[in-house]
């Protein structure tokens, strides 16, 4: 037997790792392991793959796939974090994807699995999390926002494989910029979901989120 894939939003997420989901941090998204009864995850049922944003020549996750494909910038935000390791606070990187209202249903279906989607008042917000966010042209524009604000220096995530005793192998990831610590996928999207409504409501410089900039992707 194979696993199977769910679609889970950000605000339901703890009740499918209560019932034994598990999370792949390259696919970035929930699958119920495999010889796993799926009944109790019906509500989540999905089947990312190809149309999720797993492009076969590039593995580009689904946040990328759906910025291109709506020609949609992307904002970087800042998250204030104190690092379960060393205690020293920090940034963790978040990025967004702002969509229209009903703008999603013309979206293949899975295109935003791999995210957490929560409503707003301006449409779907789509939550990106964990090693999605390192991206060549996303490290190099935070390597220039911290050269305009230096004193974000030294406080800001790095991005590399890391790796992980939960998931048993290394995978890209943010970690702390102080003592190189793993911030684990699962750990920032809590944390994210703390920021939900000072993100739909766009309070940024408040509370701990701070937008840096935002970048538009490129066609390919």
């Amino acid at each position: 037997m194979t696993s199977i894939y769910l679609t889970v939003p950000c605000a339901e997420k703890d009740d499918a790792k209560r019932l034994g989901a598990r999370w792949d941090p390259q696919r970035k998204a929930w699958y119920v392991p495999s010889g796993k009864d799926s009944t109790p995850f019906s509500r989540w049922l999905g089947s990312p793959g190809k149309d999720a944003g797993e492009n076969p020549e590039t593995m580009a996750p689904a946040w990328l796939v759906t910025a291109r494909r709506l020609q949609r910038a992307l904002q970087v935000l800042l998250i204030e974090l104190d690092c379960w390791k060393c205690g020293q606070p920090a940034y963790a990187v978040v990025q967004e994807l702002q969509l229209h209202e009903g703008e999603e249903e013309d979206l293949p279906d899975g295109l935003l699995d791999g995210g957490g989607i929560s409503s707003g008042p301006k449409g779907t917000l789509v939550l990106l999390d964990g090693g999605s966010v390192a991206h060549p042209c996303v490290a190099e524009q935070l390597a220039g926002f911290v050269e305009r604000n230096p004193a974000f220096k030294g406080r800001i995530a790095t991005f590399k494989a890391r790796f992980s005793r939960t998931v048993g192998r290394a995978y890209p990831s943010q970690g702390c910029p102080n003592c190189d610590a793993l911030w684990g996928d699962f750990p920032l999207s809590d944390l994210t979901c703390d920021f939900l409504e000072d993100i739909h409501e766009e309070r940024y410089g408040e509370g701990g989120v701070l937008k840096a900039f935002e970048w538009r992707p490129g066609p390919g």
